[in-house]
């Protein structure tokens, strides 16, 4: 996440993409990130990156809170100009589906071929 801030690591006009997997709900941050507030907290400040988007890919169940959590940062990321979607399966067959659309987004911003 700290890349995403970082500023001279591309330029400042480029968009960037957020691209995260998670295989259920988190059993292991930090109590200060139990809720997803450390990527909360950076959306929601001035210092968020301009041009940020992302995509979440969830895969099996979640407790209704995270779904939740994940949804407002997909709608902050919305609200501030970027793509954000929250792209969710049941199982494990359903990633190769979710990175296929990674691949298309990626593919209109860059307009050319992508490899995921």
């Amino acid at each position: 996440m700290g890349q995403v801030l970082e500023p001279n690591l591309v330029p400042s006009e480029a968009l960037r993409w957020l691209v995260c997997l998670t295989d259920g709900d988190d059993l292991g941050s930090s109590r200060p990130n139990q809720r997803g507030q450390l990527v909360s907290q950076m959306l929601g400040s001035s210092s968020a990156p301009a041009g940020l988007n992302m995509v979440m890919i969830t895969v099996g169940a979640l407790k209704s809170e995270n779904v939740q959590v994940i949804q407002s940062w997909v709608k902050q990321v919305t609200t501030q100009g970027g793509q954000g979607v929250h792209l969710g399966d049941k199982d494990a067959t359903g990633i190769a589906k979710a990175f296929e659309v990674v691949a298309e987004f990626l593919a209109a911003e860059v307009g050319g071929a992508t490899e995921c």
